[in-house]
């Protein structure tokens, strides 16, 4: 199976602080998805390969300079 994974950062001071894993908006997923499988036809994979989408959701807090780590498993439908 193929899995595409996505990074979206965040940190204090963005934008009404919206959280990383928002930023991934309904144009970015259909942008993901069709390169996702733009990538399976390049690389000849089978037509019956399981793929999926997951989202890594990153913030960082800079006074601290320390992060978290949010992993979201097949966040975008194919």
């Amino acid at each position: 199976s193929l899995v595409v994974t996505p990074t979206a950062f965040g940190g204090r001071g963005d934008a009404g602080d919206v959280s990383p894993e928002d930023k991934v908006n309904f144009q970015k997923q259909r942008k993901l998805i069709k390169t996702a499988q733009s990538w399976l036809i390049k690389n000849k994979m089978p037509s019956n390969i399981k793929w999926q989408i997951d989202v890594i959701a990153i913030k960082i807090d800079l006074d601290s300079k320390k992060a978290k780590i949010r992993h979201f498993k097949n966040a975008i439908g194919g």
